[in-house]
């Protein structure tokens, strides 16, 4: 009896654990803008952003929910699609088309973007710190 006991306490705090976790990393979500100034949190390295228009249609349909994986801006190279910030209230995500060293400091690496429906390139370069990640995959229509 004490074992079915022990058992069931031992279950009962891993779900109290768990619940506990999800709970935290709710909250951290909706609270991400204030805590650190970013519109798309990413907790473990990974975040999930709605996509709004249909710039990179047929990849990405919009209303689908967007996983992204945090990465190092020195691995990536034309073609791969990246999710950035271009203001404090806008993430967006486009595909590289040109990598570039920056004017005044070379060192410093700026990507030209272009979404995949789009007929033209974006009108400005994406700052290297503006990158947030690369999508890993999406669910389309949520």
């Amino acid at each position: 009896m004490n074992d079915s006991i022990s058992a069931k306490s031992v279950i009962r705090i891993v779900l109290l654990v768990l619940c506990g976790l999800i709970l935290g990393l709710n909250i951290y979500s909706f609270n991400a803008n204030n805590l650190v100034g970013n519109k798309l949190p990413m907790p473990f390295g990974y975040g999930a952003a709605v996509v709004l228009s249909g710039s990179m249609e047929p990849v990405y349909h919009v209303g689908s929910l967007l996983y992204v994986k945090a990465v190092d801006y020195r691995e990536l190279s034309v073609g791969d699609p990246i999710t950035y910030m271009i203001n404090q209230d806008t993430v967006v995500t486009h595909r590289i088309t040109e990598v570039l060293p920056d004017e005044e400091n070379p060192e410093v690496i700026r990507y030209i973007t272009k979404g995949d429906a789009n007929d033209s390139a974006d009108g400005s370069s994406v700052h290297y710190k503006n990158v947030i990640g690369t999508p890993i995959f999406s669910i389309p229509y949520m």
